[in-house]
């Protein structure tokens, strides 16, 4: 499923929000020591499809391979909740996960 660059730049701004949200500093700093989700859209606006795709998925790749089991499933939610906003075929398949977090 090839997603435009306007429902990457939403996605981006949905991960990016419950990332920080959701998950302490101390948590993310488990996660990885470099930060993730940190570009805005006004910087993304400046790259290519492609480059947007590559930024997201390196930092998608990064929070799988976390060990933490906790982190994990929390890691599951953030994932499945923010694509789930950007691809209704998601939110419908996972309907028992939550798309509303704080």
């Amino acid at each position: 499923m090839l997603l435009d660059k306007t429902k990457l730049l939403k996605f981006n701004h949905e991960i990016k929000d419950i990332w920080i949200q959701n998950l302490t500093q101390e948590q993310r700093n488990e996660i990885s020591i470099k930060p993730l989700f940190v570009k805005d859209k006004e910087e993304l606006l400046k790259y290519k499809l492609e480059d947007i795709q590559k930024y997201l998925l390196e930092n998608m790749k990064t929070v799988l391979k976390c060990n933490n089991e906790n982190l994990s499933f929390m890691i599951f939610y953030i994932l499945v909740g923010s694509l789930g906003i950007v691809i209704p075929e998601i939110k419908e398949a996972y309907s028992n996960v939550s798309f509303s977090f704080s």
